[in-house]
């Protein structure tokens, strides 16, 4: 018989980046302590997209076969089939700060349906931007947003208190017109 394949890799990206540098998972912060099983249902989440990948088809093939597997089966899949890498500055050195940021891509109707319950508005007009390192530079990348009340910043309400509002002024008026 011969010996069992290897497993299916994800591929070398075809460009190179040289503020990645392919390390060890020894070389991986608290890799051996986690409890990584717990990412194993947001990984196969992402298959179901993923699979569309041709490069990614026999991984998530092989990771669909796999029915709650504990810590040791997930930290083996992922050390089999994938290759950790080091961000590093442009220097080469290790220190440094990463950014993002996450832009929702918000799809809506013009007119209420079952799957466009709520509306999407506008900014507020009112809306107020507080960036907190114009006055403490040590809060650099946090801001508040709220709006004026007297002389006060406060959140804008959220969706149930403003479903609660609605509701009482509701039952205030059907109360009046009795």
């Amino acid at each position: 018989m011969p010996p069992p394949a290897p497993p299916a890799l994800i591929p070398t990206p075809a460009v190179a980046y040289p503020t990645l540098k392919p390390v060890d998972w020894t070389a991986v912060a608290f890799w051996q302590d986690d409890r990584v099983s717990e990412t194993w249902t947001a990984f196969l989440r992402s298959c179901s997209t993923l699979v569309k990948r041709t490069a990614w088809q026999a991984v998530c093939s092989d990771a669909a076969t796999m029915t709650a597997p504990d810590d040791v089966a997930v930290r083996a899949f992922f050390e089999q089939r994938f290759q950790p890498y080091q961000a590093t500055q442009e220097d080469g050195s290790a220190e440094g700060m990463i950014t993002g940021y996450y832009e929702p891509l918000l799809k809506g109707d013009r007119v209420r349906t079952a799957r466009a319950r709520f509306p999407l508005h506008a900014v507020p007009d009112d809306l107020i931007t507080v960036d907190l390192a114009g006055v403490y530079p040590e809060l650099k990348n946090l801001r508040l947003r709220g709006r004026l009340v007297g002389n006060k910043l406060v959140p804008y309400p959220t969706r149930k208190e403003i479903e609660a509002a609605a509701a009482t002024a509701t039952a205030t008026a059907t109360r009046a017109s009795r």
